[in-house]
């Protein structure tokens, strides 16, 4: 699928780029705090592994560019990049609950498809002093297919707003920076409201990495994330 598609409050377009396992998908969206999560989830969802992602919400808009690969061979890539832009359509209108369908997905994936267990720890740092506007996210801990979701989708629950994001990988280990507000457009200000953040993300990170019954973060054969 190639140029954008419009309709549903955002527009989608996929492009190749000069590797050629590898594509470009770009949506602007009308401003909503929630999008940047949705348009990864339904992209796990469809079998793409996240090479590389950045969103940007500005004004009334919020534009996300993620370079993206297809894992496995089941379906067609076009096949895939199809039904992620309608599965997005479904959950901006209510029709599906990502959430649920995610943790579906997550249980279909066997304890055969793990690696070794990795002790690299989980790095979660809450600051407010990287950013004049915003309080900074980070996070560092092994890749994991479902992981980007897992962060956005939690930061959400945490009754933040996620502005800007800037998603890197090498190797195993994922290294994300989110940049936030609360709902008021302030800063996380509170001491304690910090700690519950990084308490649940750890959860949230540690119980990904609990699907099949592993006991700490592992990646998973076929979905690691590179940097292109």
């Amino acid at each position: 699928m190639s140029g954008y598609q419009t309709g549903g409050s955002f527009t989608w377009k996929s492009s190749a780029t000069p590797d050629p396992g590898i594509r470009s998908v770009t949506v602007v969206a009308q401003d909503c705090s929630m999008i940047f999560a949705r348009i990864v989830g339904v992209l796990t969802l469809n079998d793409f592994d996240i090479l590389d992602a950045r969103s940007y919400r500005q004004e009334n808009n919020t534009l996300a560019i993620l370079k993206v690969r297809a894992i496995g061979e089941r379906r067609s890539e076009a096949a895939r990049l199809k039904q992620a832009e309608k599965d997005l359509r479904a959950v901006r209108a209510g029709s599906v609950n990502l959430g649920r369908v995610f943790r579906e997905k997550q249980r279909s994936f066997r304890r055969t498809h793990f690696q070794a267990p990795s002790h690299m720890p989980i790095g979660i740092s809450v600051s407010n002093s990287s950013s004049f506007l915003f309080t900074t996210i980070e996070i560092s801990a092994n890749d994991f297919p479902g992981i980007l979701f897992t962060i956005s989708d939690t930061i959400l629950r945490c009754g933040l707003e996620i502005w800007n994001t800037k998603i890197a990988t090498q190797k195993d280990r994922i290294s994300d920076t989110f940049y936030v507000k609360k709902t008021d457009g302030r800063k996380i200000s509170s001491p304690e409201r910090i700690i519950t953040v990084k308490t649940k993300l750890r959860t949230a990170l540690v119980g990904l990495g609990a699907v099949g019954g592993a006991s700490a973060l592992r990646p998973l054969s076929g979905f690691r994330r590179r940097t292109p």
